[in-house]
């Protein structure tokens, strides 16, 4: 098992650490794809797509998409975020500025008792699919205001951080909506359902290092 307690580098950041990445043949380039629980740790055991064994010890800042964990003979390892489900409240069609402000603001004040994630995107609310995924459609069926909009997308989790989603190459940054189905929650409005010189860093081999969290 290889233990990871520092990074090279970022490859969105850096391009010359980007072109030693992309110079390898894709099967000596491991993504590892944390998910939102592990991608807060700071300390987490996981595994390559390609089945390496690893254990990181995270910068004090956190990792980010693209950051190279390894660039050795063998292998590079960068990282990479798994998608989000989302549902995505669009106010497009709520009649008036007021009326949709309103609506905004109802349904912020009740997923923000729930401690939901939340991101505003181009007029739209979205709302993280992360547990309880069915309290958090009624909730959000319930108090969406008329002619609001609901669909389900998998979105960059980047959306939630407040920051610009870009993409890895992994399809991070680009919505995927679901099969799409409509139904009506009463009242007069409807909801629409549509996701050459190669470093180590601070890499060693362990048997089993020892798990932490944050």
């Amino acid at each position: 098992m290889l233990v990871v307690d520092s990074i090279l580098g970022n490859a969105d950041d850096d391009p010359d650490l980007a072109a030693r990445v992309a110079e390898r043949p894709d099967d000596e380039v491991e993504r590892v794809v944390l998910d939102e629980r592990d991608r807060r740790r700071a300390r987490l055991r996981t595994t390559t797509e390609a089945g390496t064994e690893l254990g990181i010890v995270a910068p004090e800042d956190g990792l980010r998409p693209g950051d190279v964990l390894v660039a050795d003979d063998e292998r590079a390892v960068v990282v990479a975020f798994a998608d989000r489900d989302a549902l995505v409240v669009d106010f497009a069609g709520v009649p008036g500025s007021a009326d949709a402000l309103a609506g905004a603001a109802a349904l912020g004040h009740r997923l923000g008792n729930r401690h939901r994630d939340l991101a505003v995107r181009d007029g739209e609310i979205l709302v993280a699919l992360d547990a309880d995924e069915d309290q958090v459609r009624e909730t959000v069926a319930e108090a969406a205001p008329p002619g609001a909009t609901v669909r389900e997308e998998t979105v960059d989790p980047a959306l939630f951080d407040g920051t610009d989603p870009h993409s890895h190459g992994d399809g991070s940054g680009h919505a995927h909506p679901h099969d799409d189905h409509t139904h009506s929650h009463g009242g007069d409005h409807t909801h629409d359902h549509s996701g050459e010189e190669h470093t180590h860093g601070g890499v060693h081999t362990v048997d089993d290092p020892e798990e932490g969290s944050s």
